[in-house]
């Protein structure tokens, strides 16, 4: 009996050291996401000072009754990343404008960042089929 305490004992060192070293490294990263935190925070009062209230109130009120917190989505291949409905190429073409913010009008969400790359390729035009010459018999 005495052995099976001796290793029981041991194995419960070895764990505490392990738990002590997890704790540490734990405290580390929470540190640096602390300090991330703070970083971002303060970028984000300096985006906020530059934009107008009634849209930071808008935009504040949305992350709030969100169930995912997204108050602006990319519009990726013709369609919010929200809801994913087709948003219509009249506003795809004023979201690229940049000239004033654009409202998903089934999400109420902001839309933003259109995909350029699915929409060239919805603008290139279909190459036409070679034409195959053949010998006129005669």
């Amino acid at each position: 009996k005495k052995g099976e305490i001796t290793k029981i004992e041991a194995l419960i060192k070895e764990r505490s050291e392990d738990l002590t070293t997890k704790k540490s490294e734990l405290e580390e990263i929470s540190g640096e996401s602390q300090e991330e935190e703070k970083k971002l925070l303060a970028e984000r009062e300096k985006a906020a000072k530059r934009i107008e209230d009634k849209f930071l109130k808008y935009y504040e009120r949305l992350r709030n009754n969100l169930s995912n917190g997204l108050a602006v989505v990319r519009v990726v291949r013709g369609a919010a990343e929200g809801c994913n409905i087709i948003i219509p190429p009249q506003k795809i073409a004023e979201i690229r404008e940049k000239k004033k913010i654009v409202i998903d009008e089934h999400s109420g969400r902001i839309l933003a960042d259109v995909d350029m790359e699915s929409m060239e390729e919805e603008v290139k035009p279909k190459k036409a089929a070679p034409v195959r010459r053949t010998k006129k018999v005669g």
